[in-house]
């Protein structure tokens, strides 16, 4: 469980529980499966819903351990994260599972081909945004555009993502060095954080586009 996501989730009308299952070499990480199989009996949901890789194995098999019903697991992008051992323990998981829902049509067809599940169990979901939590006079859109250096008349092209190698970042940079061959008035923006982001800014300056790229940081608003 990430630190970021914990204190997230104090915030829900809810009980949480935080369970650390990642280590598999630490002893501490069998006691929580342990703890998590206990808790899943005490709770007795009648749906459970994994995300993420590691959940997608040892949810799923504990769910079924303790006679869950409806056993729905998560693929969300093209299996960087997965292993070959984590693949061979994610098939034997996938025969106790319900439905497997994807947030793409293309993610669909990767995960069939790759985990040998038939597309028939695969259902497509996709990522929600509510765009109300978007809209800003024009004077505070100006303001947000003066804080990144974009013109007020200035096209905006934009992408929202951690910065991470997984997430092929330097494709977007690349396709705005060859619209910007033609016009100078889109600016593109990058709004996100993460590791990649001192090779995104070195691929920036090697192309020249340093004027019309914008890296914006981890924002809220």
């Amino acid at each position: 469980m990430y630190m970021g996501l914990r204190s997230n989730f104090k915030k829900l009308p809810c009980s949480t529980y935080t369970l650390k299952i990642y280590k598999f070499k630490k002893p501490s990480t069998y006691t929580n499966v342990l703890k998590l199989i206990s808790l899943i009996k005490e709770r007795n949901p009648d749906i459970v819903h994994t995300f993420f890789p590691t959940s997608n194995v040892v949810g799923v098999i504990a769910s079924r351990i303790c006679g869950v019903k409806c056993i729905i697991s998560s693929r969300r992008d093209y299996g960087q994260w997965i292993t070959p051992p984590l693949l061979l323990f994610t098939k034997i998981a996938n025969k106790f599972v319900t439905r497997i829902t994807t947030n793409s049509e293309n993610v669909k067809l990767f995960t069939s081909e790759k985990e040998s599940i038939e597309l028939q169990r695969i259902d497509v979901l996709y990522n929600g945004i509510d765009l109300k939590r978007f809209h800003y006079a024009k004077e505070d859109n100006n303001k947000i555009r003066l804080s990144l250096n974009v013109p007020e008349n200035g096209k905006i092209a934009g992408t929202v993502a951690n910065l991470r190698p997984m997430k092929h970042l330097y494709t977007f940079i690349q396709a705005a060095s060859e619209v910007l061959k033609n016009r100078d008035d889109i600016h593109f923006v990058l709004i996100g954080r993460g590791p990649s982001k001192q090779d995104l800014e070195n691929l920036v300056k090697k192309l020249d586009i340093c004027q019309n790229v914008h890296f914006a940081g981890s924002r809220r608003d």
